[in-house]
């Protein structure tokens, strides 16, 4: 009876030990940054104004929709704040992160139709801040997890059209939007101690954004009735509507202080 008694209390004092490791190590409140890149995508849905009021029905041609992906390249860096714990035996870790990001992803397309003018696009994605709950099992020397959450990021979007009629080349209708988007946040990390409260890592991420619409006009009247055969154009004709839904892929290398 008492060896039984004396192994369970060994078994127990050496759990506590192992779980009070753990979360030495990858438990509590931490502080930390991130740097690393990625790539963003813009999946562009262009409608041509074929409406009366409209610039191509004023033209008396039907203008045909066009859809169109965009890529662009990027930098991703940050400062991060959360915390975590290891629950014991089972090794399972929960966690929450707060994380602000000065990312800076740009595109640009140019592209050109069966009118007499360039059509470019010009979309950038940046300036990020995401909340995420994550799960995952803590090892002896490394942490591994997945998480789920939310993000909010700066997208800028353009479209620029320009005659190619000879002696009118330049800008005759423009648009834009410039709005903070919320989206899905979806990710893999692993996180692996290197000195006492510090931890380095590296982490996957996926983010998936709402919808950016908005409106191209014309601002040039002699430079719009060149580009669309010399009609008339009052300024603001509506050419097109734009909708743009952005994406990104995102790496980064992490470091971690926990208190």
């Amino acid at each position: 009876m008492k060896k039984i008694l004396l192994l369970t209390a060994a078994a127990l004092v050496a759990t506590t030990a192992a779980q009070a490791g753990h979360n030495k190590k990858f438990g509590g409140f931490y502080v930390g940054g991130e740097l690393g890149g990625g790539s963003a995508r813009f999946d562009q849905n262009r409608t041509p104004d074929n409406s009366a009021a409209g610039a191509f029905g004023i033209l008396g041609v039907d203008g045909a929709s066009t859809k169109s992906d965009v890529s662009a390249t990027g930098i991703v860096g940050g400062l991060n704040l959360g915390y975590g714990y290891v629950h014991a035996p089972s090794h399972v870790y929960f966690g929450v992160h707060l994380a602000g990001n000065l990312s800076g992803f740009k595109g640009e397309q140019n592209s050109s139709d069966s009118a007499p003018h360039n059509i470019k696009n010009e979309y950038k994605l940046k300036n990020s801040f995401s909340a995420d709950f994550r799960l995952g099992y803590a090892f002896e020397n490394a942490l591994v997890y997945g998480l789920i959450g939310v993000i909010s990021s700066k997208v800028e979007a353009e479209t620029t059209y320009s005659s190619r009629v000879a002696g009118n080349l330049g800008e005759f209708a423009k648009g834009s939007k410039s709005s903070r988007k919320t989206g899905l946040l979806l990710g893999l990390g692993v996180e692996v101690p290197v000195a006492n409260r510090f931890s380095i890592g590296g982490e996957y991420r996926y983010a998936r954004y709402g919808d950016v619409k908005y409106d191209t006009k014309t601002n040039n009247v002699a430079r719009a009735a060149a580009g669309f055969g010399f009609g008339a154009y009052p300024l603001n004709t509506n050419v097109d509507s734009q909708k743009v839904k952005p994406s990104s892929h995102s790496f980064v290398v992490t470091a971690k202080y926990r208190f």
